[in-house]
C-alpha cells in the first residue's frame, strides 16, 4: 500500500509540474536536443544552445568534425581560391553537419575555408531527427519557447 501511495504522489507532483511551468514539455525537448547533442552532435548542440541562452555574440565552432565532412571536402574541390558559395544539401549526406549547419556559406582561402551563416531559427523551417532509426519531423520554432537570440556562427577549417 505504501508504494501505491508514493507513486501516486509521484504523478501528482509531475502532472503538477508540468502544469505549472508554461511550456515544460517544449522547454524539456530542447534541453534533451542540446544535453544529447553535446555528445553525439557536439557543434548542434552548441548552436542551438547559444541561439537559446546566449548573448547574441558570434560563435566559433570547433573544425575537428566539420573540416573532414564529405559535404566540405566536395564542395571545397569545386571551389577556387578566393570563391564564396552558398551550400545546400540534403541531411542523410551528412547528418552532423546538418543539425549544425544547412545552409551555410563557405569561402575557399589559401589557408582554407571560412564558413559562416547568421544564425535565426524560423518557425516554417524543420529538422528531421534521426532517431533511433526514425525520422522525427520537428519544427525549427520549437526552441522560441526560451528568449532565443540570433547570432553569427563562423567556422575556420
Amino acid at each position: 500500500m505504501k508504494l501505491r501511495s508514493l507513486l501516486y504522489t509521484v504523478l501528482i507532483l509531475l502532472i503538477s509540474t508540468v502544469l505549472l511551468i508554461p511550456n515544460f514539455v517544449q522547454k524539456t525537448a530542447v534541453i534533451s536536443i542540446v544535453i544529447v547533442g553535446y555528445f553525439l552532435y557536439p557543434e548542434a548542440s552548441k548552436v542551438v544552445a547559444h541561439y537559446c541562452f546566449g548573448n547574441g555574440d558570434t560563435l566559433h565552432l570547433n573544425p575537428n568534425y566539420i573540416r573532414q565532412s564529405k559535404v566540405i571536402v566536395q564542395k571545397l574541390n569545386t571551389m577556387k581560391i578566393g570563391e564564396s558559395r552558398e551550400v545546400r544539401f540534403k541531411q542523410k549526406e551528412d547528418w552532423r553537419l546538418s543539425y549544425a549547419l544547412n545552409p551555410f556559406n563557405i569561402t575557399k582561402t589559401e589557408e582554407g575555408a571560412t564558413i559562416h551563416q547568421y544564425i535565426k531559427f524560423r518557425g516554417e523551417d524543420y529538422t528531421y531527427l534521426n532517431f533511433l532509426g526514425h525520422k522525427l519531423k520537428v519544427s525549427d520554432n520549437i526552441v522560441h519557447v526560451f528568449d532565443c537570440k540570433p547570432y553569427v556562427v563562423i567556422c575556420q577549417i
